[in-house]
Formats: C-alpha cells, structure tokens, sequence
C-alpha cells in the first residue's frame, strides 16, 4: 500500500510538471493575413522579377509558394469579398451593395471558436458597411494616415493590447501599391530619378481608355509602381520583425497575398478592372505555417483565393460553418490532391474566364456593353490560351483548338448554373450603399 501510494504521488507529480508542456504544443495557432493590394505575382523577386523585394523574399523562404494563385475578380471589393465567403462574385453579389443578411464572412469560424479577431484597413473599398467586418471584434477602416507604415502601427499597439491568453486572427490590409502612384521619399528615386510626379494623370481609368504614353512615360510609371513595392516590403520587414521580437513568429501562420494585379499595356490597358489577363488575376500567395511547416515548398498546380480560409480552417481541423467553394490545399501540400479544380473569375464589364491550369477560355458574353466601357477591348467574344507556352496571352486560339475550347465552355456553363443555384439559395436582400459611400468609390474609379 505504501509503495502504491509514492507511485500515485509521483505520477502526479510528473504529470502537473508535462500539464504546461503539453499545453504549449497544442496551443491554436494565430492567423496573420496580410494582403497587398494591386499587387503583381510578376513584381516580387521570388517570383522572378529583377527588381528586389528582399523582406517578402526572406519570407517566402518560410513559407509554401504557390506559383500560379488566381484571384476571382480583377479589383478589390468582389475579390477581397471571395476571399472572406470562399465564394464566387456571382454567388456572393457584391460589388456596389452589402453582403446579403443571411451570410457572414469566415472569421466568424474563428470567432466563435475562442480567437480574437482585429482588422486594420486601408481602403474605403473594403468599408464595414459591404458586410467586410462581419466576424472581427474589431474593424478599423478610417484613418487619417492610410500608409502602411501607419497601418502597422495601429496593429502593433492591438497586438501589444490582446489578451495573450487567447490566440487571434489578424487581418492587415495595405494599399500602398494601388493608383496613385507617388511613392515617399526616398522610394519615389530608387527606380526612376527624373520621373515627372504628374505621371499618374496620364492614365485614364480604370478602363483603359487611355493609351497615349510614350516608352519612357510607360518606364515611368513602371518604375514609381515598383517603388510603391519597395516600400511596401520594408514595412513587411518591420511586420516580421514585430512578430519574431514578440515571440510570436514561430507559432503563427501567415499568409501573405493580393486581391489582383495591374495593367501596364500588356494588352493595351493601364489599371485594373478592365480585363481578365493574367497580369490582373495571377497573384502572389505565400503561406508561411506554423513552426515554418513545409518551408521552401513550391506549388505549380493552379489553386485560388477562395481556397485559403479553407485551407487554415483544414489545418485546424475545423469544419466550416457555412457554404464554401473553395477546398482545402493541404492534400496538395502532400501530394495527395487533384490537379484539375478549374478556376473561375469575373468581374471585368461584360467578361468571365475559366482555367484548367493550362488552357484559359475567356468568354466576352456581353460584347457589345465591354467595348463601350472598355473600347481597347480584344473584341473577340472567345478567347483561347495556352498558359504553358503562351503565359502572356498573346495568341487567340479560339477557333483553332476547338476541341479545348468546347471542353473549357461547358466547364463554365456548368459552373454559371451552380453558382446561379447557390446565389438564389443564399440571396435575401441585398443593402444599397449610402451616397456618400457611392461617391466615394466613384472617385476611386469603382462605379461608372
């Protein structure tokens, strides 16, 4: 008996000493997402580009690039939209009105699952009011200094603020990049020291209905864009930083993407929101996971915006809560997943695309209204191409390759009906935005 009451003693003993243990590796991992508005995958180093981004860089070493990640609309509201519903403009409508009553955004997953959820915006285009604060506790939009390194700030003094019993999820976005483009000093002189700092009034958008610069002016504009980049990767420097000076790197994911791309008369438009082209939809999608998971991964197979909340939601073992269309990439982090979901975006006037990963099928469907919006329109009403040999869609296949074209159009068809079966299934009624709200978006280029 003496004997059996030391080992019931020792073993509690032993086990109030591994409680603490086994709770720090269980601990629920903080998301951290980051998205770069207007951001092009083709302007990052570690996608290939010449000019360096050596913090994002840094980051993606960390991380599991994905190398072809579509976004499903080619401008901020609709995509960023996507991203938090994992569904489709077409399925989840909103453009210039609210989210309908019925739908919440997927932080609401991790809300009511015990995370503190925050918030920091840079764009009216992303207002509570379109239903993007759905989920977060916390909700900041209006600033009186939307730069990022203020932005970062305001996170900062959040995180420094939570209670860090709790894990969060934290949704940081940033607009640097995006029109106008005027980088501070000095990044306005890192690429271009004799630009004219009146470049940007010579492009008339966001439809591309201007298209009257010279090289040198085009260069320019390239070169201020890219400085707009350059300072945005410093402050994703400092954000790492922070995180790894607050312990709280290791065990965080961190998912860093952009909502879509920007034209720079790749097919005669400047901007975005005009066309469906790969500069506007590919999109840079980095996931650094917990304890560094997978580092150094490259994933080929094309994957979409709506796949990454499902994806976390996957890595924590959850369910969501809601209806979703994206799927979960951890099979492909494997190599157990299938290569052939097919890819869908909208949202250019009068235009859809859908992509097998190779072929990619743009359907004008609505010509006649896309030329008077977008008149440096293809005006075509299909467009075929071969993304593996012709990766800047250049030659229109249509016509030509009947037998993938046939294949890639009824793949949309099929996947017009289902997302026009799952809009009326979640349609209530949907909010009209205030005027003040409508004039504002209008200056930016948003409504016509």
């Amino acid at each position: 008996m003496k004997y059996l009451l030391h080992f019931i003693a020792l073993f509690v003993v032993i086990s109030a000493l591994l409680y603490p243990l086994s709770r720090r590796t269980t601990v629920s991992p903080n998301i951290i997402l980051i998205s770069i508005d207007t951001l092009r995958a083709d302007h990052l180093s570690c996608y290939g580009y010449h000019r360096p981004t050596p913090y994002v860089d840094e980051l993606s070493r960390d991380s599991v690039l994905f190398e072809n990640a579509f976004s499903q609309a080619p401008w901020t509201t609709a995509s960023h939209m996507s991203l938090f519903t994992s569904l489709y403009p077409s399925v989840h409508r909103v453009s210039h009105v609210a989210l309908s009553d019925v739908r919440s955004t997927l932080v609401a997953d991790f809300q009511h699952n015990g995370y503190q959820t925050a918030a920091f915006v840079a764009a009216i285009a992303l207002s509570g009011k379109f239903g993007f604060n759905r989920g977060f506790d916390e909700y900041h939009n209006k600033a009186d200094d939307p730069s990022a390194e203020a932005n970062n700030f305001r996170a900062f003094e959040w995180l420094d603020q939570r209670n860090a019993e709790k894990p969060f999820f934290l949704f940081l976005h940033y607009y640097d990049v995006h029109r106008r483009y005027e980088p501070k000093a000095p990044y306005n002189m890192y690429y271009c020291r004799k630009c004219n700092p009146s470049l940007d009034s010579l492009i008339v958008g966001p439809y591309g209905k201007q298209t009257r610069l010279t090289l040198q002016e085009l260069y320019d504009i390239v070169a201020l864009y890219d400085g707009e980049i350059r300072y945005m990767d410093d402050q994703i420097g400092n954000l790492i930083q922070y995180l790894k000076d607050k312990n709280l790197y290791h065990n965080s994911m961190v998912i860093l993407l952009s909502d879509h791309g920007e034209g720079f008369l790749e097919h005669g438009l400047m901007d975005h929101g005009n066309s469906l082209y790969q500069e506007l939809m590919r999109v840079p999608l980095l996931t650094k996971f917990p304890r560094e998971q997978h580092k150094g991964l490259k994933i080929k197979t094309a994957v979409r915006l709506i796949d990454v909340l499902p994806t976390v939601v996957d890595y924590l073992k959850w369910k969501p809560a809601q209806l979703v269309q994206g799927i979960s990439l951890l099979p492909l982090l494997r190599n157990t997943g299938k290569s052939n979901t097919p890819v869908l975006g909208s949202g250019a006037i009068g235009s859809e695309m859908i992509s097998d990963g190779q072929w990619k099928l743009i359907h004008n469907s609505e010509l006649e209204k896309r030329l008077a919006s977008v008149p440096l329109a293809v005006k075509s009403e299909f467009e075929l191409y071969d993304l593996e040999i012709d990766p800047r869609e250049h030659n229109n296949l249509a016509g030509v390759e009947t037998a993938v074209q046939k294949k890639l159009w009824d793949m949309l068809q099929s996947q017009r009906q289902i997302n026009e079966r799952l809009g009326q299934r979640m349609h209530t009624e949907h909010k009209p935005l205030d005027r003040e709200m409508e004039e504002q978006l209008r200056t930016l280029g948003y409504v016509q």
